[in-house]
């Protein structure tokens, strides 16, 4: 298994991270930066959201929206994900493709991915707010 992700991600996280309508100040993985989570959440002001994504850039929206008639708003995983699938394309290409992602560097939406022990060698660590309309921000803070 391969993680598109930073392995110091974990530590960063709040011991009790859950997802309810009573969230107080939480920093909580990607599953808080799903489409759903606005509509569950009646105050966004306490939860930051940690993760080695990054939010798509207009270019890349522009691509996404314009490529089926009922697509989505690409969110904070949709680059991961191209880049994952451009991944898994690449080593499927070869002989042994276990082998291929664990040795390759992989220029992607997200820049050069490599992984060392299962995991994204150095992944960025960002982190992301919701602004009051809702929407995902990146936060005002130092990217690691």
């Amino acid at each position: 298994a391969y993680m598109l992700a930073s392995d110091q991600l974990a530590a960063l996280l709040s011991p009790d991270e859950q997802l309810d309508s009573t969230v107080g100040n939480v920093i909580g993985g990607e599953v808080f930066a799903l489409q759903q989570v606005p509509l569950l959440i009646d105050d966004l002001s306490g939860i930051t959201i940690v993760s080695s994504a990054s939010l798509p850039d207009e270019n890349f929206r522009q691509r996404y929206l314009s490529s089926g008639q009922f697509v989505p708003e690409p969110g904070l995983l949709a680059t991961l994900t191209y880049d994952a699938a451009g991944i898994a394309l690449d080593a499927l290409q070869t002989a042994d493709a276990n082998t291929t992602i664990a040795t390759m560097r992989y220029e992607g939406l997200n820049g050069s991915i490599q992984f060392i022990d299962g995991y994204w060698a150095d992944a960025p660590i960002n982190f992301f707010d919701y602004d009051t309309a809702g929407k995902l921000t990146p936060e005002d803070r130092p990217v690691k």
